[in-house]
């Protein structure tokens, strides 16, 4: 019980200092600024899986990355919505096979 009061604690810490560095980038302090963005984060941290925080960096590096090339190519946006939501999908469905891999391997 310890742990996971930790866990929300340190979250809530997190968070609310990425919302002043959000306020402070856009020298604005309207609460709808961030809508939009749950996708973004959802799909960063889904990939790499969310038990280690290994995976959820190479998740997020996975998708920052993508999300780079993507704005570079000019890629619009809709077809950026389209591809992090597909790849969204593809690591939800290949999940069990990942997980039955690492117990298979563990014993």
């Amino acid at each position: 019980m310890r742990i996971k009061i930790t866990a929300f604690v340190l979250q809530g810490l997190v968070t609310g200092f990425a919302g002043v560095m959000l306020t402070s980038r856009m020298s604005l302090g309207d609460p709808k600024t961030s809508v939009g963005l749950e996708l973004g984060v959802i799909s960063a941290c889904v990939p790499g899986g969310v038990a280690t925080i290994s995976g959820v960096l190479v998740g997020v590096l996975i998708m920052g990355s993508g999300q780079d090339a993507m704005s570079l190519l000019n890629v619009p946006t809709f077809y950026q919505y389209l591809i992090r939501g597909g790849l969204l999908l593809l690591s939800v469905r290949f999940d069990p096979y990942r997980r039955n891999r690492r117990r298979a391997m563990r014993g």
